[in-house]
């Protein structure tokens, strides 16, 4: 009875370690427009969204911290320790500070207009290029 207890101890622990056997992704990658990096204007606020496409992934929605002066983002996920492999919608919006001004893209890279796909692999970190003008995802 005891290994059983001790073996039900070890596997508990694991599991509030955060250890689930699904391993997480970091996602790093450039956005680009027409092969330029973009470049948001002073009031605008660029978001990133990677939205898993099968409604039951554990990870729905993992949010990309964008830096303007490198137009490069990086995916932590909502733990900020990645998101699971699997396929993703990327979305893209590029807005004013002000909400009463539309996306500069006009809704093209919404979740439900987005072209652009991305398959997480099992890969621990990832590097991709987003090119929003020739609507494509590639690896780098």
């Amino acid at each position: 009875m005891r290994p059983a207890c001790a073996a039900f101890i070890f596997a508990g622990s694991l599991l509030l370690a955060g250890c689930s056997g699904e391993r997480h992704v970091h996602i790093a990658g450039t956005l680009l427009e027409g092969g330029q990096p973009l470049q948001p204007k002073e009031n605008e606020e660029v978001t990133i969204t990677f939205v898993a496409i099968n409604p039951h992934a554990k990870v729905q929605i993992g949010n990309a911290e964008f830096e303007p002066s490198a137009s490069s983002f990086t995916v932590h996920g909502p733990l900020n320790d990645g998101i699971p492999p699997g396929e993703y919608r990327i979305v893209v919006r590029c807005t004013p500070y002000q909400e009463d001004e539309p996306d500069r893209f006009a809704g093209a890279f919404s979740e439900e207009k987005t072209p652009l796909r991305y398959t997480v692999t099992h890969d621990r970190s990832q590097e991709i290029v987003v090119d929003l003008k020739a609507r494509t995802v590639t690896n780098k």
